[in-house]
């Protein structure tokens, strides 16, 4: 009974709420850096969008890659706007399902084609990371962190989906690539009903 009575008065009187969890003693760059790792949401997107310029001719990754990373850039610089925008969660789940389904499908698209997936895609995930209100000097060192965090997980995604499409010895590795993009988009396809149900 004592400890009903615990649970009940833990329940009414919680501590704050936080949106996201923090390392004790950590802030500004390193709250950046941990976040679109801690975001399975960021994550997915992120490794998905890297999965699919891996995949593109060498021209075309090349410049896909820049685009994601401009679009990256804008997102993020939006943190420094007096009102920093929000992004549903569906906006970031779209753009895993779309990311994913064309690295399982892997059809041929036209260069624009993929020059404006790895822009927008920057683009949702840069907006998705801009924290809340906070100080210039905070928001700054957290838009860094983000950066280099998102840039790296990005370019490791890239860089193995390349590994794969050039290892001839082991050709069915490109099939658990197609795999894995399929698995990303069943589970952003689960997280928008889940979140629809909300």
């Amino acid at each position: 009974m004592r400890a009903l009575a615990a649970v009940a008065v833990c329940l009414l009187f919680p501590t704050a709420a936080a949106a996201h969890s923090q390392v004790a003693g950590s802030d500004g760059f390193i709250v950046g850096l941990l976040h679109p790792l801690e975001d399975v949401l960021q994550a997915m997107a992120t490794v998905a969008l890297g999965f699919f310029v891996g995949q593109q001719p060498a021209v075309v990754a090349n410049r896909t890659a820049g685009a994601f990373i401009a679009g990256l850039v804008i997102g993020l610089a939006a943190a420094f706007l007096p009102t920093p925008p929000f992004i549903p969660i569906h906006v970031i789940l779209a753009t895993s399902i779309v990311a994913g389904v064309v690295v399982a499908a892997r059809p041929r698209l036209p260069s624009a084609a993929s020059l404006s997936l790895g822009a927008a895609g920057g683009l949702v995930v840069g907006l998705d990371l801009v924290p809340g209100l906070a100080p210039l000097e905070t928001i700054a060192f957290i838009v860094a962190g983000s950066f280099v965090s998102v840039a790296i997980l990005f370019a490791y995604a890239v860089i193995c989906a390349k590994w794969i499409a050039a290892n001839t010895k082991w050709p069915w590795l490109g099939i658990c690539l197609r795999i894995a993009g399929s698995w990303i988009t069943a589970a952003s396809v689960l997280l928008i009903a889940l979140a629809s149900r909300v």
